[in-house]
């Protein structure tokens, strides 16, 4: 959206701190939004654009369950805690480039 100029239309400034910005996503927490949250915001934004056909497709799409919960890793070994924690993370990103599959 920068590299596009759009970013004015969004409340940024005409020049973003663009390594600033880039530095404080590096080090935010992931997945802090929740995914009702964002399906909200989409639908919004799609509501904005007039793309009413696509917004009510959105709104009828269900988003793909994460396969994989505590109980499935404990039956597994693996310990809980922030070790879980991190199998959880490193899973969620397999399951994400794998397509959700």
């Amino acid at each position: 959206m920068i590299e596009c100029q759009l970013g004015s239309l969004i409340g940024l400034p005409k020049e973003p701190n663009l390594q600033g910005f880039s530095s404080a996503w590096k080090h935010s927490q992931k997945d802090h939004v929740k995914s009702e949250q964002v399906k909200d915001y989409i639908c919004e934004y799609l509501f904005t654009q007039g793309l009413t056909d696509l917004k009510r497709d959105f709104e009828e799409w269900d988003p793909p369950v994460f396969p994989v919960n505590g109980h499935d890793l404990i039956s597994e070994g693996c310990p809980k805690g922030r070790l879980m924690s991190l199998v959880t993370d490193a899973l969620k990103v397999k399951w994400r480039d794998s397509d959700y599959k």
